[in-house]
């Protein structure tokens, strides 16, 4: 799951992509020619494919005819695959609620550590990355 939150933190911090109804995977890559395949899969669009390890690979699927070529070719190719989110635009819309929250509570904290509005345990954008280390710098 580790590597979902790390696909959540990617896709979080593209405000203009709506990622609703996108898919995520987790396909088996048993051979170099799958994994040749799934390369071939992504350079023609039919999702995003990522790299493969410990003989696997995560895949964001777009939803429509599309992931329905993608799911028929898994299939034929004896791809073993799992769903590891139905809904990925769901789930940013979810932490994005998580992280206004964590801002909210920081924000009516009366005692700061520090006068930034910054929680290490949240995704953020690389603006707010960048300008979080600037303020830690003490510029």
């Amino acid at each position: 799951m580790a590597s979902l939150s790390l696909i959540l933190a990617l896709v979080a911090s593209e405000n203009k992509i709506s990622y609703d109804g996108y898919k995520v995977l987790k396909v088996s890559v048993d051979s170099q020619g799958k994994a040749e395949l799934a390369r071939v899969m992504e350079e023609h669009g039919y999702g995003k494919w990522g790299e493969v390890r410990n003989g696997a690979v995560e895949l964001i699927l777009q939803p429509g005819e599309r992931e329905r070529v993608v799911l028929d070719m898994l299939e034929r190719e004896g791809m073993k695959h799992e769903v590891l989110a139905e809904d990925l635009g769901r789930l940013i819309s979810k932490e994005k609620i998580k992280i206004q929250r964590r801002k909210l509570h920081y924000a009516s904290l009366e005692k700061k550590i520090m006068q930034v509005d910054f929680d290490i345990f949240n995704f953020h954008q690389h603006d707010e990355i960048n300008q979080y280390l600037y303020d830690l710098d003490g510029n």
